[in-house]
């Protein structure tokens, strides 16, 4: 397990490079947008096991 640092996570390329290295690692994710990081660590969520924001 890895601990990978993302940012502009709450769209675009971040969210699918998030969601994507989610399985298997601890992910960090970051963005300016608070409501869409929080949209997009929920999606996240249903497919890592682990997720810290």
């Amino acid at each position: 397990m890895k601990n990978i640092l993302i940012t502009g996570a709450s769209r675009g390329i971040g969210r699918a490079i998030a969601e994507k290295f989610a399985k298997g690692n601890r992910i960090f994710i970051t963005g300016r947008n608070q409501e869409k990081l929080k949209e997009s660590a929920e999606l996240i969520k249903k497919t890592a096991a682990k997720l810290l924001r």
